[in-house]
């Protein structure tokens, strides 16, 4: 990685002449590539500001998906594998798509996560899977509000505005009215 200085006399040499600037450009570049992978290397470490340290990893853009599926194929950790999968599906690679349907088949505390990841960025192959899910989820159970609220959105989301009618009407008997009515809205 490159150090600080190498970074400093980098960003000097950009405002220079054209063969300068461009091995600026190439240090810089090789430095964001070694700062990512620092931080990827963090995130993969564990803890409890795991989950943070993803969050911010999408600020790396695709700087990160090389360090990130090799944590994702060598970590043994279901919450480190689970993180990785999603950060590398917010950075458009679909590599750990499986650990998203691991957390949906065995309905794991990641469950909702996996879902709303597969809304946000329009994974359309999966709708069907989430489907599935939306026809036996326990509408009635308190521990799964945030899941039946993120299958709401996204299957809207790739439904184009729209819910399966089975799900729609198992929604139409929720109990109390007020989270009927957020989950249905007033489409």
């Amino acid at each position: 990685m490159s150090s600080g200085r190498d970074v400093d006399e980098a960003l000097g040499a950009l405002r220079g002449h054209s063969r300068d600037r461009v091995i600026a450009a190439e240090t810089l570049a090789a430095a964001a590539q070694g700062f990512a992978k620092e931080a990827v290397d963090a995130f993969a470490e564990g803890g409890d500001d795991q989950h943070l340290i993803a969050e911010r990893l999408a600020a790396f853009g695709s700087l990160v998906v090389s360090p990130l599926r090799y944590v994702l194929s060598q970590s043994r950790d279901r919450d480190t594998r689970f993180l990785a999968a999603v950060c590398l599906l917010y950075n458009g690679d679909a590599y750990g798509f499986e650990e998203l349907f691991v957390a949906l088949d065995e309905g794991d505390r990641w469950a909702a996560a996996a879902v709303r990841a597969i809304g946000d960025n329009r994974v359309v192959h999966a709708t069907l899977r989430l489907e599935r899910l939306a026809e036996k989820i326990d509408l009635t159970d308190e521990s799964n509000v945030p899941l039946v609220t993120n299958l709401v959105s996204a299957l809207r989301t790739l439904g184009k505005g729209s819910l399966p009618a089975g799900f729609r009407e198992r929604l139409e008997g929720v109990e109390p009215e007020w989270r009927r009515q957020g989950w249905l809205g007033d489409r």
